[in-house]
């Protein structure tokens, strides 16, 4: 004898089952785009310092910060001595601002570091890892997630992306100017170890 459940019934019966079974649910959509900011804002004529958007992704093992720009395929011409990239951000517990840059100097390698802030002095606390990727008009930045030992669940807040030129010569000191900021007041907070569509470590 076979037995027809009407589609309400049937409903709840689907639904009770998967109670009863302990099926998870759904998992939380990815966070994307935590900071974003308008094209075209940037001083001066380079649109390689004009940041769009940007992003922090963390796991157990990696934490990744990519800033976004307008176009990374031209040089800058009004920053003959280097570029940097950066985003720094609040972590609840910690008593100064934490920054992740990428810094490109006019000859030779980029290279990649994170530290903490106070005021406008940057303590480096040690190396990174990273890419600028012409392609993709990103910088991707990695941190060992040991190096900067935050837990998971840590609330950042406080995100701020920027792009600078540097000014002098970078091996006894000079001056960083500003292209480019998002605004801070704006920009969304984040969970350590939450979901991203950023993939860390990639």
């Amino acid at each position: 004898m076979s037995v027809r459940l009407r589609p309400v019934l049937a409903a709840a019966v689907c639904a009770a089952l998967a109670a009863g079974t302990g099926i998870a649910a759904a998992a939380p959509k990815p966070v994307c785009n935590l900071i974003t900011d308008p094209a075209g804002d940037s001083t001066g004529p380079t649109q390689t310092l004009d940041v769009v958007s940007g992003d922090l992704a963390s796991s157990a093992k990696t934490i990744t910060a990519v800033i976004r720009v307008v176009n990374l395929a031209e040089t800058d011409a009004t920053s003959p001595t280097g570029t940097s990239w950066s985003i720094r951000f609040n972590a609840a517990g910690a008593e100064l601002p934490y920054y992740i840059l990428a810094q490109k100097p006019a000859r030779g390698p980029a290279g990649f570091s994170f530290g903490q802030v106070s005021g406008s002095t940057l303590t480096t606390l040690g190396g990174a890892t990273g890419i600028i990727d012409v392609a993709k008009k990103e910088v991707r930045i990695h941190v060992k997630a040991t190096d900067l030992r935050l837990k998971p669940g840590t609330q950042i807040t406080d995100l701020l992306a920027q792009g600078r030129r540097f000014i002098g010569d970078p091996a006894v000191g000079g001056l960083y100017l500003n292209a480019d900021s998002s605004d801070a007041t704006t920009s969304k907070p984040y969970a350590m170890g939450a979901a991203s569509c950023v993939k860390p470590g990639k």
